[in-house]
């Protein structure tokens, strides 16, 4: 399937633009209410109340949201102003759980103080360090938990991430949001801006002109990748729209071009954030903030590293090590924990924790595995550990 092709088949609808952009509650309705998601000019979306269908035991799992703040509605002291912001995608924001089964919540009890979840599901590490610089104006706070997941090194280079997940999709994946470029061998990082900066520019992705000119350009490595990919797989000229580009340096099919390709990927994505915690590192300084990376992952990236597999971040694993930042590793939080209280089969194991996200035992376990490095930042100490 040619560019051209590919592109037009990713575009939306008109009806979901319009969902998009509508920013009222449709709690019965996800579709109406585009699984929670709505369009911002900066960020290129952002979150309003919702409910799911994929909670524990066949339940829903109900998100709602602070009118003031925009972050996620606090049960425990949220009259108490927050010391402590977190921010990153929805390993941050907690999906697939209720309100009062986050980690965040889980920590505010265990510290006796508030902890605000400004988190987004679908965020890459650029959408949230950029709704960080937002947020730290209106309500500033002392100790920033800043949580990196592994696709959002990834969601970085992305413009327009339908062009990565080779489909339309509600949810704010089929529409626009600000990027970086990596250039130079990774010597330059460029920030680059929502393409649809206003409400009517997001009518835009479903005229056929405009979509190949703001995105079939040569520079646009994910759709590179995207098309050498489908060229490889037979999909080109099928007009099937599932296969989703993968993580390169997990991947192994394919041949040497599309492997050159995805290395690259994996290499342009991992610089991409290296520069952000870089930007990190230096606002934290200059505005007396402390901050702690948590690195969250899938379970299948946990049941690799049990069965002694090499972590495919080794090299953005090493550069965090390198700046001396406090980091919190989930993934070797678990492989310890498993080595030395458990004698299940690791996926018995991780499916106490997993449901894709993190279930309310695996939202506690991430919460105890940081406590004492939160508390550790924060001067006077939390009450709990007065």
């Amino acid at each position: 399937m040619k560019m051209k092709a590919y592109l037009q088949q990713l575009m939306p609808s008109r009806s979901m633009i319009e969902s998009f952009l509508d920013q009222t509650v449709y709690l019965d309705d996800s579709v109406r209410n585009n699984n929670g998601r709505f369009y911002d000019a900066e960020l290129g979306f952002l979150l309003k109340d919702h409910s799911r269908d994929d909670g524990i035991d066949g339940t829903c799992s109900l998100a709602t949201f602070e009118s003031q703040s925009g972050a996620r509605a606090r049960l425990n002291f949220p009259d108490q102003t927050a010391r402590i912001t977190s921010y990153g995608n929805s390993f941050t924001m907690c999906n697939q759980v209720n309100d009062g089964e986050t980690c965040q919540e889980y920590l505010a009890a265990r510290l006796g103080e508030p902890v605000m979840n400004f988190g987004v599901g679908g965020y890459s590490v650029y959408q949230a360090y950029l709704r960080l610089l937002r947020e730290e104006k209106r309500m500033p706070s002392e100790c920033i938990i800043f949580n990196i997941w592994e696709d959002d090194h990834y969601r970085n280079l992305d413009a327009w991430k339908s062009i990565r997940k080779g489909s339309i999709s509600i949810m704010g994946n089929g529409f626009a949001m600000p990027y970086l470029e990596v250039e130079d061998g990774g010597n330059r990082v460029v920030e680059r801006p929502n393409p649809t900066p206003t409400p009517e520019s997001v009518y835009h992705l479903g005229d056929p002109v405009w979509v190949e000119q703001t995105f079939g350009g040569k520079d646009n490595f994910p759709l590179k990748v995207a098309l050498e990919l489908r060229r490889q797989t037979g999909k080109e000229e099928d007009g099937q729209s599932d296969t989703e580009v993968d993580v390169g340096f997990r991947s192994t099919g394919g041949g040497s071009r599309l492997r050159e390709l995805q290395l690259e990927h994996s290499r342009k994505a991992l610089r991409s954030t290296e520069f952000l915690v870089e930007q990190l590192i230096g606002y934290a300084a200059e505005n007396g903030k402390k901050i702690l990376f948590v690195l969250s992952y899938t379970d299948g990236y946990i049941l690799d590293r049990i069965n002694g597999d090499a972590r495919w971040d080794e090299s953005f694993v090493a550069f965090l090590e390198q700046t001396g930042v406090p980091v919190a590793d989930m993934s070797q939080a678990h492989l310890t924990d498993y080595r030395e209280s458990y004698s299940c089969s690791p996926e018995d194991y991780l499916g106490r924790f997993f449901i894709g996200h993190y279930n309310p035992v695996g939202n506690h376990f991430m919460a105890m595995a940081i406590r004492d490095q939160v508390a550790s930042l924060l001067d006077p100490r939390p009450p709990a550990y007065a």
